[in-house]
């Protein structure tokens, strides 16, 4: 079954690529502990475990995830798969072609 890729997919795609690569982070703030919360908590949030002295950056890894993403912008995971794994076909045409 062909599927369109939409505007939106192809930019939450890339949202990921640059979240994965620490282009971007995820929106969120740090306390005076240096434990880092999400801005946004969505469904796929409730299993990861709450940020603690030990743990400061479990809500940024997983705010970097492909479920993240796709929750965030509304985006089915696997269509965001695919998008994510034309992308990078995309960009590392690119880096041939530069290089």
């Amino acid at each position: 079954m062909a599927t369109q890729t939409t505007q939106t997919t192809i930019e939450a795609a890339q949202m990921y690529l640059d979240l994965s690569s620490r282009v971007t982070n995820p929106a969120g703030t740090f306390d005076k502990a240096g434990r880092f919360f999400l801005a946004d908590r969505h469904s796929c949030c409730s299993a990861i475990r709450c940020p603690s002295r030990a743990f400061p950056w479990s809500e940024m890894v997983h705010g970097r995830t492909i479920v993240h993403v796709a929750a965030v912008t509304g985006v089915d995971v696997s269509e965001l798969r695919r998008a994510v794994r034309a992308e990078q076909k995309c960009r590392a045409a690119a880096e041939t072609v530069a290089a």
